[in-house]
């Protein structure tokens, strides 16, 4: 029982870490887009 609980903390530590750094890594595109995005802009302005 003791081994059950503990393998079901570490996969949802685990799948927290997953989460964060996925959305870090959708956040960090999302940021690059942006700056893409508005230096086509201020280019063609």
């Amino acid at each position: 029982m003791t081994q059950i609980t503990f393998d079901l903390t570490g996969f949802f530590d685990g799948l927290t870490l997953f989460l964060e750094s996925l959305f870090g890594a959708l956040g960090g595109l999302f940021a690059e887009l942006a700056t893409f995005f508005s230096g086509i802009v201020v280019s063609y302005v």
